[in-house]
């Protein structure tokens, strides 16, 4: 038989009949509650699959600690006040402590992580980082309930709790097009240009304008390398002059894909005195109504951040108190707004 690298406690307790404790007894070396026909069972089962215990849970106890980890990319996202904000607010009324820990965007930093969480008992992960599908899923099966908020693909083996990113980046490049706007430019940031939801923006985005000309000649993706740090006003005060004075001659959408930048973007446009028109305009993600303070209509994606982190909070800790091994996993996709 082929040996499978991918096989859980879950699966070695499905082919023997015995419940995930017990398989976990075994494979830890505590056989006194354990007969000896369902020790060869599991030993039998073991070998056959080349089933390999993961020994993070070696450093679990059994004890509740009311703790749970929150995984997350950077400080410097915009979502990340958001996420913390609310599962922070919703764990406080179940008496739940929450640990926060950063990964840089780095997935081996991410792992050694929770790791570390791990070792401090906590008694489940949320996870917002899009990064080590395959870790958590494995952590999921043998260890503690993991929930993943906003990941970048569906078919995931554990919790999760998502946004209709595709088809919301999809509608609003098509509005943008339909309104005249014949090239489109996708701004993203040297930090996010990495993430794994960035490629989901970046191809919803492209479809979309490649379903209407048939060809991307101007479609163009621009990364600020220096978004984040002070020189970013003089970066995007250029990058913005540029594509302003070019638009007059093809009209332009400039599509800013961070929350954080999106501001930086409204504030140049007024600085410059750059008016929105049918021939120049920013669109983006839009978390403190940027139109209201410029005056002017944009077309924004409003994620219902909130909710995704309260309801990624409720999944949790309902599968901490739950106790329930066997339960499929439970996912909600949530919708996003396109607004003016």
């Amino acid at each position: 038989m082929s040996r499978r690298t991918n096989v859980t406690i879950r699966d070695i307790a499905k082919m023997t009949g015995v419940s995930k404790t017990t398989v976990s007894r075994y494979v830890n070396g505590k056989l006194e509650f354990i007969s000896e026909s369902t020790r060869l069972k599991i030993k039998d089962a073991i070998e056959k699959t080349g089933y390999r215990p993961n020994r993070i849970a070696g450093s679990l106890k059994a004890s509740k600690s009311n703790l749970i980890g929150l995984v997350l990319v950077s400080g410097f996202v915009m979502r990340t006040p958001i996420f913390m904000a609310n599962i922070c607010e919703y764990c406080r009324k179940y008496g739940i402590k929450v640990i926060v820990v950063t990964s840089g965007d780095d997935p081996l930093e991410e792992q050694e992580q929770v790791q570390e969480l791990l070792a401090q008992q906590v008694e489940g992960l949320i996870v917002a980082t899009g990064r080590n599908i395959e870790f958590y899923e494995q952590l999921n099966a043998e260890i503690l309930p993991v929930v993943l908020l906003d990941p970048p693909m569906q078919e995931i083996k554990t919790d999760w709790v998502s946004c209709n990113q595709y088809d919301s980046v999809f509608s609003l490049a098509e509005k943008l097009i339909d309104q005249g706007y014949e090239k489109l430019h996708l701004v993203l940031t040297s930090e996010n240009s990495r993430l794994p939801l960035t490629e989901i923006r970046k191809k919803a985005i492209q479809d979309a304008y490649y379903k209407h000309f048939k060809n991307d000649s101007n479609f163009k993706i621009v990364v600020l390398e220096n978004a984040i740090q002070e020189q970013a006003e003089n970066e995007i005060s250029s990058y913005l002059s540029k594509i302003y004075e070019e638009s007059e001659a093809i009209p332009t959408a400039i599509f800013v894909a961070n929350g954080m930048i999106m501001g930086r973007f409204i504030f140049q446009c007024y600085r410059q005195g750059l008016r929105f028109s049918s021939k120049f305009t920013i669109a983006g993600y839009d978390l403190l109504n940027y139109g209201r303070y410029h005056g002017e209509e944009l077309i924004t994606i409003k994620q219902p951040l909130a909710q995704m982190a309260e309801k990624a909070a409720e999944l949790l800790i309902s599968r901490i108190l739950e106790k329930d091994d066997d339960l499929k996993p439970r996912h909600i996709m949530l919708e996003c707004d396109i607004s003016i």
